[in-house]
């Protein structure tokens, strides 16, 4: 028999019970039955629902690794503390054995980077766009990040580039 079978045995013999406690309404047995039989399906719907989501935790893994094997060497770098500590965490389910399994598999598969210091610059940018009320157009200062190009409207509050890390030193005007 199935967990699904299972299930749906249980439930049908507690809309029997039912049945019955409907006609004899003081039964305190038949509740304990009802109760009992209750209990039972929630265990049983439970356990399936943590082995989705065992499963679901898996293919999370799965694609991690998949995406870091793809990666560039010195594109971007996860310490792998971090991302143990990260999945301790976040994915608390599974008991420890569960947990020292995938711990140990990100040691033998996801392989080791080396990180490098990418420095970069502010460069100012002129952006305009014409004003569709007055038809004149509107300039404003932005400023373009040397490494990755990203463009920031308020570059002086970072320190890093939010898109690529780079740390800024500066700007081309200063």
């Amino acid at each position: 028999m199935t967990k699904e079978e299972a299930i749906k045995k249980l439930m049908d013999l507690r809309a029997y019970n039912e049945r019955i406690l409907i006609q004899i309404p003081r039964s305190e047995a038949m509740k304990n039955e009802i109760e009992a039989l209750n209990m039972a399906i929630k265990a049983l719907e439970k356990e399936e629902y943590y082995k989705d989501l065992a499963q679901s935790y898996e293919k999370t893994i799965n694609k991690l690794t998949k995406a870091i094997a793809e990666q560039q060497p010195n594109d971007d770098c996860v310490s792998r503390a971090e991302l143990k500590k990260w999945l301790d965490m976040n994915f608390s389910f599974g008991g420890a054995l569960r947990k020292l399994e995938m711990f140990d598999r990100i040691d033998k598969e996801l392989p080791p980077v080396t990180p490098t210091h990418k420095v970069g610059k502010w460069i100012e940018v002129w952006e305009s766009q014409r004003n569709e009320y007055t038809g004149e157009y509107d300039e404003w200062e932005e400023h373009k990040c040397s490494v990755c190009g990203f463009q920031e409207l308020d570059a002086d509050r970072f320190k890093y580039c939010p898109n690529c890390g780079a740390e800024m030193r500066g700007s081309e005007n200063g």
